[in-house]
């Protein structure tokens, strides 16, 4: 909202100019250092009380969820006496650094060089389902089930691309144990996505499952529902009762002429001979009876 927009011009000003600085130091009734409650209210919203301040600077609106702004000392002391900062991330923007957020751990980057759409080998039917599911998106969740290597990222990151917009992939395996560190990194992610317009995609999804710690952290990735989509994979199927249910796709092995397929673009000087019997080797390989150690990728 315009008035959104000012908090954030305001807390910029106090970190960049010291006559602003020195000018929003007058106005306050505390020995403040940082932005105090009161300070902002009467400076962007006028001198009355005000439900848009109340709401828009308040934990639950979108400048604090967004980790936009921080407050400061906001549990231990009077709402009116609670003070603000810009976050280093808005203050990062301001000075032309458009990289990844640096507190977002476990950003994994998707290489602009990852297979087209076309070249990637999968079941067509499942294909088809994901694709729907991502290009005709409406609020919509899609977690794709496989395998290491079956090509599930590739594929979601194939389909995005396809709709004009990249990823911002994070591995859930390296997300913090506590619950609020979890919640302020996946709120982290979902203002970046909204930053640089890109598609959110937690990668191995079934880590979030309950632990000592928190009994069900897949619920910490509800927010991330509201956005218009959200992709996700995961080595198995995830029962649980979502706010927004999933489009839950599950991709099945390679048939041996896919596999071949495979075999012969890994290896374009091999004959249909060749990528048949290496197609073979991998086979018993995978069903624990070959001898020789073959591994499709």
């Amino acid at each position: 909202t315009p008035t959104e927009h000012r908090v954030l011009w305001v807390l910029i000003a106090q970190e960049l100019d010291p006559v602003a600085r020195a000018n929003l130091r007058e106005l306050a009734t505390e020995s403040e250092v940082d932005v105090s409650h009161d300070v902002m209210r009467r400076v962007v919203y006028g001198r009355q009380p005000s439900l848009a301040c109340w709401d828009e600077i308040s934990s639950a609106g979108a400048l604090r969820t967004s980790c936009l702004i921080d407050a400061i000392d906001s549990t231990t002391v009077p709402t009116h006496r609670t003070t603000f900062r810009i976050s280093n991330r808005v203050l990062s923007l301001v000075h032309g650094q458009y990289a990844v957020d640096r507190e977002l751990v476990g950003v994994i980057s998707c290489p602009p060089d990852m297979p087209s759409l076309e070249s990637i080998v999968v079941d067509e039917e499942s294909k088809e389902t994901i694709r729907s599911a991502v290009v005709d998106a409406n609020g919509s969740f899609v977690i794709v089930v496989g395998t290491g290597g079956s090509g599930r990222r590739s594929l979601l990151v194939a389909l995005a691309r396809a709709t004009g917009r990249d990823v911002l992939a994070i591995d859930a395996r390296e997300l913090d144990g506590e619950p609020e560190l979890v919640s302020r990194q996946l709120r982290i992610l979902a203002r970046e996505c909204k930053l640089f317009d890109r598609i959110p995609l937690v990668l191995n999804l079934d880590a979030l499952g309950p632990s000592d710690e928190i009994k069900d952290r897949y619920g910490l990735l509800e927010n991330f529902v509201r956005l218009r989509l959200v992709l996700a994979t995961s080595t198995r199927a995830i029962s649980r009762r979502w706010i927004r249910t999933p489009t839950m796709v599950e991709l099945p092995p390679l048939k041996g002429s896919e596999r071949e397929q495979v075999w012969k673009r890994a290896l374009p000087e091999a004959s249909d001979g060749d990528a048949h019997h290496l197609r073979q080797a991998a086979q018993l390989e995978y069903e624990g009876m070959g001898k020789l150690s073959f591994k499709a990728s």
